[in-house]
């Protein structure tokens, strides 16, 4: 019953939100307001429908059980400790200077954000064909709304494993908060504009969500989540390649800034990934006006 009550509750919220951008649709109007006025109305109704789409969001993905967050902490913890059992088959493994805690810890979240961002953005459109009828709503929105869901239950997971941690010597010192957040948000930004970009070529070609699925696993080598990429031996040219991946240069990042120890192997270039992520959410914005164009 309770479970019945919140979802009675969270459609009429929905629909509650989705009436006041209706009701207020005179805000959109350039004959009835000033331009500045039509925009901050815009915003207003986006942030409501973003907002609506958040809740509905987490209650289908958490809602239904009660171990539904409880579920994302115990991914995080399994990861961790299986690749602390494997550090044990290398003698001597180089963690940069970082314990192998945090290492495997920082590198993991922020994979995590990035490939579940991707993944859910490419299925927005799928699972939100019902509620995508509503003329406020929008595809951006509904990719928006899963992005923030899955920064934040990850940031929990990754919150709750630094406490127990610290309960146990093992501290997370912060030495540049600048570049710790800085790779945080941008992680999660660039998740969602790559996730878009894939989402709107996924309408033309609908094979592009297999071969992400089967990608971001290698994505996980490819970014020294688990190992250095200097510790194969791999050609220096061919490492020079690979310093191009965006999430590589965040993870180093992200690293590098909560530990005073830590030494990067790539120098991380804020204006490359900042060029990265407008790129890509312009190109995604543009193919997504396009498919719009065809489905109508």
């Amino acid at each position: 019953m309770d479970s019945q009550k919140l979802s009675v509750a969270l459609d009429s919220g929905i629909c509650g939100c989705f009436d006041f951008c209706y009701k207020n649709r005179f805000m959109f109007s350039s004959k009835t307001l000033k331009f500045e006025q039509n925009l901050w109305g815009s915003f207003k109704c986006m942030i409501t429908v973003i907002y609506a789409l958040f809740l509905r969001e987490t209650y289908t993905l958490y809602g239904e059980s009660r171990f539904g967050y409880v579920w994302v902490l115990l991914r995080d913890i399994f990861s961790i400790g299986l690749l602390v059992v494997f550090k044990f088959f290398f003698k001597n493994p180089d963690w940069q200077g970082m314990d192998t805690l945090h290492f495997f810890l920082l590198g993991l979240v922020l994979y995590y954000i990035f490939s579940e961002c991707v993944t859910k953005c490419i299925a927005a459109r799928a699972g939100n064909k019902a509620i995508l009828a509503f003329p406020q709503v929008t595809v951006v929105d509904t990719m928006i709304s899963r992005c923030l869901l899955v920064f934040l239950t990850n940031i929990q997971a990754a919150f709750v494993i630094s406490f127990v941690a610290h309960l146990f010597g093992l501290e997370l010192i912060i030495s540049n908060y600048g570049l710790f957040f800085y790779c945080l948000g941008m992680t999660t930004v660039m998740g969602f504009t790559v996730g878009l970009f894939l989402a709107s070529v996924s309408d033309f070609y609908p094979v592009v969500g297999k071969i992400w699925n089967m990608f971001k696993f290698m994505l996980m080598f490819l970014s020294g989540i688990i190992f250095p990429l200097t510790r194969f031996p791999i050609p220096s040219d061919i490492l020079e390649i690979l310093y191009l991946n965006p999430l590589f240069q965040l993870v180093e990042g992200f690293r590098e800034s909560a530990s005073c120890k830590y030494y990067l192997i790539s120098h991380v270039d804020i204006t490359y990934l900042n060029m990265w992520m407008v790129v890509t959410l312009i190109i995604g914005l543009l193919l997504d006006q396009s498919t719009k164009f065809e489905r109508n």
